[in-house]
Order: structure tokens, then C-alpha cells, then sequence
């Protein structure tokens, strides 16, 4: 996704949880390690709280397990190794 239409879709979930209407939002994941997501995450976005990639699949198994198939989920990370994997999800 280009960097001006993920700011939209990020700003869009901003005013619709702040209108109390969210049920439209994506769910935002930031899919860096812990050391990364320490600097700074988008509003909105939920860390993984990982320190290796590796743990990423069991964190994503546990916190999507309620959610329904067709949700919005937006996911990032630096990049590397943890970027084609994570789109996957």
C-alpha cells in the first residue's frame, strides 16, 4: 500500500473510533520486535510485544483468535525478513 493511501486508512480508523463507531476499523499491528516498536507505533496500532520474529505467528493466533475472517488488518514492520511473512497473515 502506498505510504499516502496507509496514513488515510489510518486516520479513517482514528475518527471512527473516536466517533464510537469502530466497527469498520482495521486492526493495526506493528510487526517489529520489541527494541523497534520502543521508538515509536501509529496511532492506533496494537505491538506484537515480540523479541524475535519467530514469535510473531503465536502472538497473531492469540490475538486474532475472536476476530471474524473478513476484518480489515493492516500490519507493518521495518522491513527484511518479517515483511513478506507478515502480509500473509
Amino acid at each position: 500500500m502506498p505510504p499516502m493511501e496507509w496514513h488515510q486508512k489510518v486516520k479513517e480508523a482514528r475518527e471512527m473510533k473516536k466517533s464510537g463507531d469502530d466497527s469498520g476499523a482495521p486492526l493495526i499491528f506493528d510487526c517489529r520486535n520489541d527494541y523497534e516498536t520502543s521508538v515509536g507505533i501509529f496511532e492506533g496500532a496494537e505491538p506484537l510485544d515480540t523479541e524475535n520474529f519467530r514469535d510473531s505467528w503465536d502472538v497473531f493466533k492469540d490475538k486474532l483468535k475472536d476476530t471474524p475472517k473478513d476484518a480489515p488488518i493492516m500490519t507493518y514492520c521495518t522491513g527484511g525478513t518479517s515483511t513478506v511473512p507478515n502480509e500473509s497473515c
